[in-house]
């Protein structure tokens, strides 16, 4: 905006929108009506002031129970333009992996990934004429009933010559809301994280060897490396592991070692 002392001051405001608004107010008006203006543009666009926090009723379940507590909201202003707010309990696996250079301590890549392994979602509330107008703390009860076959929580990694691998298996209570419309959604953060255990299932189908298909290993002008692997079809949680390895090497190459993961 340029100063001006004409009794008129004239302004252009581009909107997002891309729409060109012209405005003729007396000087002594101006700088409100910007401030109106622009805070109106802003806050279509800003997201809800709230805090949440999860109560549950325990830190631990087993597969199949019912996860059960509150959420309460600190709202901090009045909201427009919100149509629901969702309640979702999420597990996932987290995956965190550093790929580090032969011969250096620097790791040197790092890849992250998160895949979703459970998804459950309620209304908490709707707001039909998209307005949060209840300002302060407001309380909403829920409960999920878990999956029988819910993996237990876990931390697992695995460390190699160049790889740092680290897997956990993660469950927690999120918040979302949903703004008029429903193509803009913002998180709130809950501290809802939650354990699971999972009761060892048992093996309904009867066990066999399972041998697995021929890989050859071809050497350059030097061969052929053969090997087979021959395995239980199905192991039970807390017992060894046993295979069995048969390679045949055809070729001229010297073996030094063989290296099993």
């Amino acid at each position: 905006l340029e100063n001006s002392r004409n009794p008129n001051f004239h302004c252009f405001i581009s909107a997002e929108v891309r729409q060109l608004f012209f405005l003729t107010f007396p000087d002594e008006s101006i700088f409100n009506v910007c401030k109106l203006v622009m805070g109106f543009l802003s806050a279509s666009h800003e997201a809800p002031r709230i805090k949440a926090s999860c109560f549950l009723k325990k830190a631990e379940y087993v597969a199949g129970e019912t996860v059960s507590g509150y959420v309460e909201c600190n709202v901090e202003r009045e909201m427009k333009g919100v149509s629901n707010v969702l309640i979702m309990l999420k597990g996932e696996v987290e995956m965190l992996g550093f790929k580090t250079e032969e011969n250096k301590s620097v790791k040197a890549r790092e890849t992250c990934e998160s895949v979703p392994i459970l998804a459950n979602e309620k209304v908490l509330r709707e707001f039909p004429n998209h307005v949060w107008d209840v300002v302060g703390r407001c309380r909403f009860n829920f409960e999920f009933t878990l999956p029988l076959g819910a993996p237990s929580s876990c931390k697992n990694e695995v460390h190699t010559k160049s790889d740092d691998l680290f897997a956990n298996i993660v469950y927690g209570i999120h918040l979302r809301i949903t703004m008029k419309g429903g193509k803009r959604h913002y998180p709130v953060e809950t501290n809802g994280h939650f354990r699971i255990i999972s009761p060892i299932p048992r093996i309904e189908e009867k066990v066999k060897e399972h041998t697995l298909p021929v890989r050859t290993f071809k050497i350059k002008n030097a061969g052929n490396i053969i090997a087979q692997i021959t395995s239980l079809s199905a192991y039970q949680a807390d017992s060894d592991c046993e295979l069995h390895l048969e390679m045949i090497n055809d070729s001229s190459a010297d073996v030094s070692g063989i290296e099993v993961s």
